[in-house]
């Protein structure tokens, strides 16, 4: 329940800046910590990750004092319990479209009376035992994130509806999923795409819900422009990897007098 970092941005009213992340290296996580990055998104929807590896990567999380917010596959996830006890900061189910998946996820995740999220103490996430449970628990309802990525149009329809489910505390809107769904994929500056957004992040200002955006498209000013706290940037660390290999190898083929590729 380490998500301290991330929730107090968002208490505090100020951006807070993640990237995601695919893959097991604990080394990855922990470079976007020391660069100053608020969390990291560990996408389970679309990579192999197991429980272990994500266990290994929180525990570097930890040491490093970075949220981890963890994309499983949907409200109902099994994997959802064995990952709040490894301590994760924030649980995230993708393809939101109804106010009842959001009302089962934060079920899910937060403790009684706010949810009803199974007991266990002897859990990682309470030091195996030591916190003292009722302790535990309040602190868990109070620093663990529950989020929602809106990517569909039936999402879109029921924005209002889902960002008034008590609980709730940031949405994405997932803009390549978005695109698709709008019949315009990968034009993000598409008007259709904009108005989309603007009338997402209306709705969620008038439930005090923070929204995420990645930086397709878009630069980090205009997302916080439009309204975003959460800039996703870059979209992963693949990203990353491919367009530093990119300026390098053109760098290298420059000084070496080749053509660009």
């Amino acid at each position: 329940m380490r998500g301290e970092r991330l929730m107090s941005a968002l208490r505090e009213g100020r951006p807070a800046f993640g990237t995601a992340l695919h893959s097991a290296d604990p080394a990855i996580l922990e470079i976007a910590a020391l660069v100053g990055y608020d969390w990291v998104s560990i996408i389970l929807e679309h990579c192999a990750l197991d429980l272990t590896e994500v266990a290994t990567l929180q525990r570097a999380a930890d040491s490093r004092g970075i949220t981890t917010l963890i994309h499983v596959a949907n409200a109902h996830d099994t994997r959802i319990l064995p990952l709040l006890n490894e301590g994760v900061g924030g649980i995230v189910a993708p393809q939101v479209s109804d106010p009842a998946d959001v009302a089962a996820l934060v079920d899910e995740v937060r403790f009684p009376p706010l949810g009803q999220r199974g007991a266990a103490s002897a859990v990682r996430s309470a030091d195996y035992g030591l916190q003292p449970y009722t302790e535990y628990a309040q602190a868990a309802n109070h620093s663990v994130a529950v989020g929602a990525i809106v990517e569909s149009l039936a999402g879109v329809q029921a924005a209002e509806e889902i960002f008034a489910v008590p609980g709730l505390t940031f949405a994405y809107i997932g803009l390549m999923d978005l695109t698709q769904a709008l019949g315009c994929p990968g034009e993000f500056r598409h008007p259709d795409v904009r108005a989309t957004i603007e009338r997402v992040i209306a709705a969620a200002q008038r439930h005090g819900i923070a929204i995420g955006l990645s930086e397709y498209g878009y630069s980090a000013a205009e997302l916080l422009e439009l309204g975003a706290r959460m800039i996703i940037t870059p979209s992963s660390e693949y990203a990353v990897l491919r367009e530093g290999l990119r300026e390098r190898l053109a760098q290298a083929r420059d000084a070496a007098g080749l053509p660009p590729l």
